[in-house]
This record gives C-alpha cells, structure tokens and sequence, in this order.
C-alpha cells in the first residue's frame, strides 16, 4: 500500500458482490504502511459438516469472520505468504451507494448502524467496507463536502474504530460521476483526474492519522481501459513504483 493524506493508508481493493472480503498484509515496506491485496471469498466459503456415518460426530463450530480467513488464507499463493503475512476477514455492508445522486440520508440511502458493526466485530469480523457516492460527499466539484454525509461518515469510522474494525471508505461510482446533469468518466474533458484528487484530499483531512482508515479509491471503474485507470490512480495516489500502487477494481 502507500501512504495517502499524511499517513493514511490506501488500500489495493478487489472486490465482488459476495460481501465477504479479506485483506491479506503482507510485509516488506514500512512497518506501518504494509502492502495489502484484498480478496473475495467464495460465498460457499464456510466449515463443512461432518460427513453422516450413522453415529453423532461433534462438528467445529467456527464464527463467519473464522471461515473466510481461513479460506482467504488458503487462497493466497504459497510463493507470497510469509510467517508475516497476516489475514483480515472483512464485510462489505451496502447502503450508502443506494439510490440515485441524491437523495435523503435515512430514506434513499443508509451507512452501517451501531447495531450492524457491533454484530460483525462480535462474530471476528476486522475489515469494514463502507460505500458511498461521490456527488452526495462532494455535491459540486473542487466544491467542499457535505456536512450531512461527512458527519455520518466520521461517526461510522468513529464507532467501528472503538470495535476494533479497520474501515475501507469506498467511493463506489464505477469510474464516474454526475456533472451538470450527466454522466462524465473521471479522466475525461468534463471530469479531470485532479477532481477525484480534490475529492480524495477533502475526505482523508479527517482521517489523517488515523492507520485504521484505508481508501478503496474507486469501485469498479469499467469505462476506461487498464492501462488510463492505472495511469489515473498513480496520479492521484502519487505512485512512484507498481509494487507499492495503490487502486481498486
């Protein structure tokens, strides 16, 4: 990973739709920033039952959070663990994406409640990923951030802190965002990169020293090929060499 914002970290985010994730930390940079791939597991990833051999057989009882580490671990090749290799079972929980590009927080769309975070950290989950749009956290471009969804947001990252989870804020716009009306890609005449830098730069002044705060810089940019998205988020996460980038898909 690389640091972002005075040292917070930006995470390498690789994520489906199962809302189950992993990040798996693997040593070899600074020992606060380390490098980090984020895995989905498999939604059919869970303890298997004993097989029927017409006893009673005691099965294992593992929380969620237990299940996919394990499965993420076993997912990572042999060649990149190492004994500092360390898996984060995570949850994906959707609602601040919901909706158009306005809307009403509470009734078009939602950010994790108390209850929610309380029960994943509860079953070992340590990984958060938290949704949400872009134009509702910066309305106009260059422009300064709502002070409804940064409040919401600063209260979700304050209380998952105090559970021990480590959140993802994820920008979740596919590589684009409302401007004037209609759909622009960032990289584009109407939606420069430097905008999704200014976007990024306003969000983390509130995170920056905060280690427990990673960036998923864009979900699912899928306009724009390979080679402009890397190109992009090297710009605006400032990258000097590949191994350390820092990007999402």
């Amino acid at each position: 990973m690389k640091k972002m914002g005075g040292g917070v970290a930006a995470a390498v985010v690789a994520l489906a739709a199962t809302g189950v994730l992993a990040a798996v930390t693997l040593s070899g940079g600074e020992a606060d920033a380390p490098d980090a791939r984020v895995i989905t597991i498999p939604s059919s990833a869970s303890t298997a039952p004993a097989a029927s051999t017409g006893t009673s057989a005691t099965v294992p009882t593992t929380t969620a959070a237990q299940a996919y580490a394990a499965a993420a671990a076993a997912a990572v090749p042999a060649a990149t663990a190492t004994s500092t290799s360390k898996v984060l079972p995570g949850i994906n929980i959707s609602g601040g994406e919901f909706g158009g590009a306005g809307g009403k927080l509470g009734t078009n769309y939602i950010y994790p409640s108390t209850a929610e975070m309380r029960s994943y950290a509860a079953q070992g989950f340590k990984l958060l990923r938290v949704p949400f749009r872009w134009e509702r956290l910066q309305p106009n471009l260059y422009g300064p951030l709502s002070e409804v969804d940064r409040k919401a947001l600063k209260s979700v990252v304050t209380q998952a802190n105090a559970l021990g989870l480590t959140v993802i804020l994820d920008m979740h716009n596919y590589g684009a965002r409302q401007v004037n009306g209609s759909a622009a890609l960032v990289g584009s005449g109407t939606l420069a990169t430097t905008a999704l830098t200014n976007a990024w730069v306003k969000i983390m002044e509130d995170y920056r020293s905060n280690p427990k705060v990673w960036i998923g810089l864009m979900n699912e940019p899928n306009r724009q090929t390979a080679a402009q998205w890397w190109a992009i988020a090297g710009q605006v996460t400032r990258i000097s060499a590949p191994r350390r980038s820092a990007t999402s898909c």
